[in-house]
C-alpha cells in the first residue's frame, strides 16, 4: 500500500502488516481488533502483534496521520 501524505508532499509505503491495520483502521477497529486482524492474517504471537500495532498506530499518531476519538 502507498499513501500520499498531502501536507508534505511525501509518499509513504507500508508493508503488507501494516496494510491490514490500516484497512482496519478505516473500517474503524479498535487496538485489539486491531491486533486480532494481524494474528488472523499472519502467524504471529499477539505479544508480538501488540507491540507491533502499538508502534505503528505510534508512529501514525507522531506524523499526524492518525488522532484518537
Amino acid at each position: 500500500m502507498i499513501a500520499l501524505d498531502l501536507t508534505r508532499s511525501e509518499y509513504l509505503a507500508s508493508n503488507e502488516t501494516a496494510a491490514v491495520v490500516w484497512e482496519a483502521l478505516a473500517d474503524g477497529a479498535q487496538r485489539d481488533d486491531l491486533v486480532a486482524r494481524v494474528c488472523g492474517q499472519f502467524d504471529v504471537d499477539p505479544d508480538v502483534a501488540g507491540a507491533d500495532v502499538d508502534r505503528l498506530l505510534g508512529w501514525l499518531r507522531a506524523q499526524g496521520l492518525l488522532e484518537d476519538d
